[in-house]
């Protein structure tokens, strides 16, 4: 099935929305769902038979008349997404089918890498330094693989580049840096702090005198 388009309400959840766009028969009802990044994940009932089993919809926003469109799929077309929650995959009964299988053991690999990098995330702290496996270039020319944590606030953290020359500049890994970036902590905070004092943040050198402080934006250098 390919993507269907119309105008979509806001304030209303995905739960509802798809049980009346997509199971409003009551041969099927949801068990558990979840959504994430744009997936509405979901284990629907059959009633007759007692069978559980996945469905996953692809969602996309958008702006005018048509601002809303989905693609939904069964399991059994193996879906590319497959970040389906252990709520969701932990009360789906038993397949046979060779690429529903599949998909379950991707999205269980997917967790097992997520809760690794939630691990390692709890040891990023204030003075921590992390090594990315790459490097990250930045908008300022420069490139950078070790970072220091200069601050933390529950998932936000404030980074400061440090390039192999010594360079240091205050820079922005993005979102979900954690998951785009293979990395390890490369110093722990006494460690990194036992050092020279990096420069404070007034005096960030993002590559230029008049660009002082300047939260620098990168990406993965190719």
């Amino acid at each position: 099935m390919g993507w269907l388009s119309y105008h979509r309400p806001k304030g209303e959840t995905d739960r509802a929305h798809f049980e009346r766009e997509l199971l409003s028969s009551p041969e099927y009802e949801i068990v558990q769902c979840a959504s994430k990044n744009r997936v509405f994940y979901a284990a629907i009932r059959t009633i007759a038979t007692g069978e559980v089993w996945a469905l996953v919809v692809l969602m996309r926003w958008a702006r005018g008349r048509f601002n809303f469109a989905y693609k939904d799929m069964h399991e059994s077309t193996g879906p590319y997404a497959a970040d389906a929650p252990a709520s969701v995959l932990d009360v789906l009964t038993p397949t046979d089918n060779a690429d529903a299988i599949e998909w379950r053991e991707r999205c269980r690999a997917n967790l097992a890498r997520r809760n690794t990098i939630r691990d390692k995330l709890r040891g990023v702290i204030a003075d921590v330094v992390i090594r990315t496996a790459e490097p990250v270039r930045f908008e300022n020319g420069l490139q950078a693989s070790q970072f220091r944590c200069v601050h933390r606030t529950g998932r936000t953290i404030a980074w400061q580049a440090i390039t192999d020359d010594g360079t240091r500049f205050l820079c922005n890994l993005g979102s979900q840096w954690e998951e785009r970036h293979r990395w390890e902590i490369s110093a722990p905070a006494a460690e990194a702090g036992s050092g020279p004092a990096p420069p404070s943040p007034s005096r960030a050198k993002p590559g230029s005198d008049d660009e002082e402080a300047l939260l620098v934006s990168g990406q993965e250098a190719g």
